[in-house]
C-alpha cells in the first residue's frame, strides 16, 4: 500500500508536509495541506483502515474519528478548533461533507480537514518557559474554560484536557500578536450523562490530569444522576496548577501518581507568590469528590474576581528572577520532575509520591541584565482594534417573529478580499454568539433556524442575530460585530383576511 507522501491529492487538498500527530495512538497521521489553486492551509488528519482483519484498535480509532467529526462540525466557538467541509464550493445547508475516504485494494484512508494552528501547542510554550506568568496562565484558563463551558451547555464533555490538546491559533511573535487558545482532540469526548467505558488511558505526566473518579469509578458511584462535567473541571484545575508551578500536582510512576490522586493533597503554591484566592480556586477544582468541584461557569466568575480583566492579551516576557521567572540559556527550569529534597511534605499515600514544591529559580545579575536587554524592547503587546467597517443590519427587522427558513440581509461599505467573508451569528438570549450557516461573500444568507441554530430555542424565546467580517483560514474576526437585532423564535402570525367589497354590493 502506498505511503502518504508530499504532493499527494486527497479530495480537494494536496499534502505539503507531515506534522506531529494530533492523536497519540499512532494510527492517525496529520499533514499540512492546501488547495492547489489557493494559499489556504489546513491540516488533514488521515486514518488508514485495513479492509481485512480489522482489529479492535482500528475499530476504536474509526469510532473516535467519527465521534470527533460529528461533535466539531456542530461546534461554533472561537476557542474550539474549526473543521472544514471537504468540498468548499458546496452551498447546501444539509449536504456538507466533513469526513471522506479514498479506497485502495487493501485499505481505506479516512480523512478530515481542520484549521492550521500556527502558534504551536501549549505544551511547547510550557516547556520553553518553565512556569508561566499568572496573568498569562489565567487568560489561558479563561479561554479554554469558555470552550468547555460551551460544550458543557450542549451536554458534551471533552475528557482529554491537557497542554498537548491546546494550541495557539497564531504564532507568538510578530508585530500583530494575538493570544487565542484553541481546544483540539475531541476523539475521547462523550455526553455529559453517558457512562464512559474504555476511556483512553493516560500515561506519564498526563496521568496527573485524570480525575479520581476515572481511576476508581466504583468510588464515584452515588444516587446522583451521572455527570461527567466535573472530570473536565479537574483537568482544568491541574492545568492551572501545572502552568503556575512548572509541574503537575503529582508526579512519579503511574501507580504512585494514581495513589496520590486518590488520597493526597497537592503541594502548596504560595512559594510562587500565587494569590491565596487563585490557589483556593485551584484546590476547589482538584477536590476528590466531583460533587464538591465548582462548575466551569462558577470557576470562570471567580477567576475574573481574583485576576481581573484585562489580563494579558499578548506574550509578556518576564526577566529571570522577576515576578515569575524565565528559562536560562540551555535549561528548562521546573519541567524536570522534582524529587524529595529540601523541605518536603508527605502526601499521605503510603509508599507514594512525595509532594515537594519545585525549587524557586536562581539567576545571576549578569544573566538578568542580558535577558532584560534582549526582551525589554518587546514589553506587553496588545491586541489591535479591528479597522474594518462594521456591517449594517437590514432585515429581518427588530423584534420580528421568525421560524424555519429565514433570509438575513445586511450592508457593508468595505470590499472583501480573498479569504475574507461575512459570518452570520445567531444566538439565544444569554448564549454564545454562534455562527449560523456557512461563511458567505454575499451580504445575505438564507438559513433554516430549525436546523442551524445551536441549542434550539423554545417557542417564544428571545434570540439575537448579528454579522461580522472574518478571515476564513486561519480564522480571525476582522471587524467588530454589528449591533445585534433581536427576534422572537416562533411561528409568524397569519395576516388577517379582510373581505373585499366592490361598488354595487
Amino acid at each position: 500500500m502506498p505511503p502518504i507522501r508530499e504532493d499527494y491529492d486527497l479530495g480537494p487538498y494536496r499534502t505539503i508536509q507531515r506534522l506531529p500527530a494530533l492523536h497519540k495512538d499512532g494510527l492517525v497521521e496529520s499533514w499540512l495541506s492546501q488547495l492547489p489553486d489557493k494559499q489556504e492551509r489546513v491540516v488533514l488528519n488521515i486514518l488508514r483502515v485495513p479492509y481485512d482483519d480489522l482489529d479492535e484498535e482500528h475499530q476504536r480509532a474509526y469510532a473516535a474519528l467519527q465521534n470527533e467529526v460529528e461533535i466539531l462540525k456542530k461546534s461554533r466557538h472561537l476557542n474550539i478548533v474549526r473543521i472544514y467541509p471537504l468540498h468548499p464550493r458546496a452551498i447546501s445547508l444539509r449536504g456538507e461533507c466533513y469526513l471522506s475516504q479514498v479506497n485502495f485494494r487493501d485499505e481505506a484512508w479516512w480523512f478530515w480537514a481542520m484549521e492550521y494552528l500556527e502558534g504551536g501547542s501549549l505544551a511547547d510554550r510550557m516547556e520553553q518557559m518553565g512556569r508561566l506568568p499568572l496573568e498569562e496562565a489565567a487568560e489561558i484558563i479563561y479561554q479554554i474554560g469558555t470552550a468547555l463551558d460551551y460544550i458543557h451547555s450542549k451536554g458534551i464533555v471533552h475528557l482529554n484536557v491537557h497542554p498537548r490538546t491546546i494550541f495557539f491559533r497564531y504564532p507568538l511573535s510578530g508585530p500583530d500578536l494575538r493570544v487565542e487558545l484553541v481546544l483540539t482532540d475531541f476523539a475521547n469526548a462523550a455526553r455529559a450523562d453517558q457512562e464512559v467505558i474504555g476511556e483512553r488511558a493516560a500515561e506519564g505526566e498526563l496521568k496527573s490530569y485524570v480525575a479520581p473518579e476515572r481511576i476508581r469509578p466504583d468510588k464515584a458511584k452515588s444516587d446522583r444522576p451521572l455527570d461527567n462535567r466535573p472530570k473536565d473541571v479537574y483537568s482544568l484545575g491541574v492545568l492551572f496548577y501545572h502552568m503556575l508551578a512548572g509541574v503537575p500536582p503529582f508526579i512519579g510512576n503511574d501507580e504512585d501518581v494514581e495513589r496520590a490522586i486518590l488520597g493526597a493533597a497537592p503541594p502548596p503554591l504560595q512559594r510562587f507568590d500565587v494569590p491565596v484566592g487563585v490557589e483556593d480556586l485551584i484546590l476547589q477544582a482538584l477536590q476528590k469528590d466531583p460533587a464538591e468541584r465548582p462548575s466551569i461557569e462558577h470557576l470562570l466568575i471567580n477567576l475574573d474576581k481574583n485576576v481581573p480583566p484585562p489580563r494579558v492579551v499578548g506574550v509578556r516576557m518576564v526577566a529571570p528572577g522577576g515576578e515569575h521567572g524565565a528559562p536560562a540559556e540551555g535549561t528548562r527550569p521546573h519541567t524536570v520532575p522534582y524529587t524529595a529534597t529540601g523541605a518536603s511534605r508527605p502526601l499521605g499515600a503510603p509508599g507514594g509520591v512525595e509532594g515537594v514544591a519545585p525549587p524557586a529559580p536562581a539567576f545571576s545579575d549578569r544573566l538578568k541584565a542580558r535577558w532584560q536587554a534582549l526582551t525589554g524592547a518587546l514589553g506587553s503587546i496588545f491586541r489591535r482594534t479591528p479597522s474594518y467597517p462594521v456591517p449594517k443590519l437590514l432585515e429581518p427587522a427588530e423584534e420580528a417573529v421568525l421560524k424555519g427558513r429565514v433570509t438575513f440581509a445586511w450592508d457593508w461599505e468595505g470590499e472583501l478580499r480573498d479569504n475574507e467573508a461575512f459570518e452570520l451569528r445567531v444566538w439565544k438570549e444569554g448564549g454564545p454568539h454562534d455562527r449560523a450557516g456557512e461563511l458567505q461573500r454575499e451580504p445575505e444568507l438564507e438559513i433554516d433556524l430549525d436546523i442551524l441554530v445551536p441549542e434550539l430555542p423554545g417557542e417564544g424565546d428571545k434570540c439575537f442575530w448579528s454579522v461580522a467580517v472574518v478571515r476564513q483560514n486561519p480564522y480571525r474576526s476582522l471587524s467588530k460585530e454589528a449591533k445585534s437585532r433581536s427576534f422572537i423564535y416562533g411561528e409568524p402570525a397569519e395576516p388577517e383576511e379582510t373581505e373585499e367589497t366592490t361598488e354595487g354590493d
